[in-house]
């Protein structure tokens, strides 16, 4: 018998192993699943709105009072006294602010002292026209000083005509002194101190109407202009309140664009949600609040993009309707459905038939799917498609 040697132990028991790893990979191997042929195609998405929901493209706007105006006293002077600060509140009519106005009452009296002059001459010019016209009357008196009595007394009354005048502007400049309300509101700025002198017309205070007379002033694209209309009723939404929406109406539309290829839209705010001020930001939505000659037409309407959906055989229309897994899942297959159509706006198409509101459909690329085909969302929540 042949007496094994040490190396011949060691090669035995590395071809055991070798055999034992061998079989080891091969099991592992078989136990591994095989991948799955389609993967789920990621999709945009969009959600079915009901069509009262739909409020259009949302652009930012600013809070501004109806009423504002710079006030300005109309004669020069030094000013006396500002009656209101920066934020104060004020009736109509309301002293504002003073000029010093010893000038002004010297200069009405001056013109008081004329026009009692020119009355006297006046006065006297009369008289003597009467005495003339007496004397004529009895063969008296001449027709050459009949004319110069009559020509006199007709300078007079002109006379007297300018004096009141200039008594007129001289007590109309002394009310000037004052600068009063024009109507109830708050001081929005204060641009002069009291000892400075200012010209005439030089803007002493800015103010603002009532604030409770509000209106939302917002730049809208060329492209959306021509949808708008005066009068229209429109959603509004303020940082300031929070959720709290406002409903506001169209009272004005700019005729001309900006620079920036914009046109300026004023909106009359109905109830604001919350105490506003001039400057405060705001939303609104393009997408009429209310249409009376279409809300029974649309009562069973949903809205979805106008690229969601894409033309069949004939004239049928179609969109892919997303199908969960499950309530929480974000994969699952489409399912094509025919729908019926009311009408399209600038962005969106109305469908009374085939859609449910809330139901999710393919947003983008709905040509390039098909029927049953395994698919997951891009992103999360309705907003993802705008």
């Amino acid at each position: 018998m042949r007496r094994l040697r040490r190396d011949d132990g060691f090669c035995a028991a590395g071809r055991v192993l070798s055999a034992a790893a061998i079989s080891a990979l091969l099991a592992a191997c078989r136990s591994v699943p095989p991948a799955d042929p389609v993967a789920a195609r990621p999709i945009a998405w969009a959600e079915v709105q009901a069509a009262g929901a739909d409020r259009g493209p949302v652009l930012p706007g600013v809070v501004d009072s109806v009423r504002q105006a710079p006030l300005s006293f109309d004669v020069p002077g030094r000013i006396a006294s500002i009656e209101r600060e920066t934020g104060a509140p004020f009736e109509e009519g309301a002293l504002l602010a003073r000029l010093e106005d010893r000038t002004f009452a010297l200069d009405l009296r001056a013109r008081e002292s004329e026009l009692a002059e020119a009355r006297a001459v006046q006065q006297s010019a009369r008289q003597s026209f009467e005495r003339q016209s007496a004397l004529r009357g009895r063969d008296l008196g001449s027709v050459a000083d009949l004319d110069a009595a009559e020509a006199e007394l007709k300078v007079a009354r002109a006379r007297v005509a300018v004096a009141e005048a200039h008594l007129a502007i001289a007590r109309e400049r002394l009310l000037d002194t004052e600068l009063r309300a024009p109507y109830r509101g708050v001081v929005a700025r204060r641009l002069a101190e009291p000892e400075q002198r200012v010209v005439a017309g030089e803007v002493i205070l800015e103010v603002l109407g009532q604030v409770d007379a509000l209106e939302v002033n917002v730049d809208v694209p060329e492209t959306m202009i021509e949808q708008l209309r005066g009068g229209s009723r429109h959603v509004v939404t303020f940082p300031a309140c929070g959720d709290d929406e406002a409903v506001a109406s169209i009272k004005e539309i700019g005729p001309d664009a900006s620079t920036t290829g914009t046109f300026p839209v004023a909106l009359l705010i109905d109830t604001p949600p919350c105490p506003l001020r001039p400057g405060m930001t705001a939303e609104v939505s393009l997408g009429t609040q209310e249409r009376p000659e279409a809300q029974h037409a649309e009562a069973a309407s949903v809205s979805i993009p106008i690229t969601a959906f894409v033309s069949g055989e004939g004239d049928a229309l179609h969109a892919y309707v997303f199908r969960p897994h499950s309530n929480a899942s974000t994969g699952g297959i489409l399912e094509r459905r025919t729908l019926e159509l009311e009408r399209i706006s600038a962005d969106r198409a109305y469908v009374t038939a085939g859609l449910v509101a809330g139901e999710i459909v393919v947003a983008r690329g709905a040509a390039f799917v098909k029927d049953g085909q395994r698919v997951r969302l891009l992103g999360r929540g309705a907003s993802i498609y705008q």
